[in-house]
């Protein structure tokens, strides 16, 4: 897991340093949603059960981009809506790029965690492409302009069966991003201390051969037995057997 420098305790705000803890541990809660079969299963599923010839359309003139890139726009808007996910529309030169997040669900930018996004779709004038979970993988698919109602059919049905088929896995993933939240008000910087002196002190003087340890504010990253633990302030305070018991395997 990422972890800071001392030196950005020392340069920044208490404030800014816990938003940038909450921050990496909501990527790594993200990319363990992101290990779910289910994101391939069920978009190879879902984009093999639309194609142009099924369901030709007239289209009347033939689209360009601008075209696309207007009904795309006030598409991933309704999306947004009905959906409460974040949709964000980017210009580059020579394409468009529309970002759709499942797990940024914060629509204040004083709020918002800036995680990668689920969907994105890029418009050029030579056609759009869909890509799901881009940059961990390369699952997606290409489409000719005038084939953009299709690829609004495949994203469409896509999104709809993620979240209600799935829900338990956002579910879970929103309470521990409402723990996080908790976990930075009812801490205080004198049990903060207290948890970081307590968790290196029994971790210092512990049987293990190999010892790192990384602190923040929010959590001390340990190496046991060889593997990395995190182990959360608000958690040890509740319970430090949590960790007393690990150290003793």
């Amino acid at each position: 897991m990422r972890t800071f420098d001392e030196e950005d305790y020392d340069i920044y705000s208490l404030g800014h340093m816990l938003k940038r803890e909450r921050t990496v541990l909501l990527e790594q809660a993200q990319a363990e949603l992101w290990h779910h079969w289910f994101w391939l299963h069920d978009f190879i599923e879902v984009s093999r059960k639309h194609n142009y010839l099924d369901e030709f359309y007239l289209v009347g003139k033939e689209p360009d981009a601008h075209d696309v890139d207007v009904y795309l726009h006030g598409l991933f808007k309704k999306f947004a809506t009905l959906y409460g996910i974040i949709s964000t529309r980017i210009t580059h030169k020579n394409e468009i790029q529309f970002n759709l997040e499942f797990c940024t669900n914060e629509k204040s930018s004083k709020k918002k965690y800036h995680l990668r996004s689920e969907i994105t779709v890029n418009v050029t004038s030579n056609g759009l492409s869909v890509r799901v979970l881009a940059g961990y993988c390369l699952w997606g698919r290409s489409y000719y302009l005038y084939e953009y109602q299709i690829a609004e059919y495949v994203i469409s049905e896509f999104i709809e069966k993620v979240l209600s088929e799935h829900a338990e896995c956002f579910d879970k993933f929103q309470k521990y991003k409402e723990k996080l939240e908790q976990d930075a008000k009812n801490v205080s910087v004198k049990s903060m201390e207290i948890a970081k002196n307590s968790i290196k002190c029994l971790y210092e003087t512990s049987a293990e051969g190999y010892k790192e340890i990384k602190q923040g504010f929010l959590y001390s990253i340990l190496y046991i037995d060889g593997k990395e633990n995190c182990i959360y302030h608000k958690d040890f305070l509740d319970d430090p057997n949590t960790l007393i018991t690990k150290l003793r395997k």
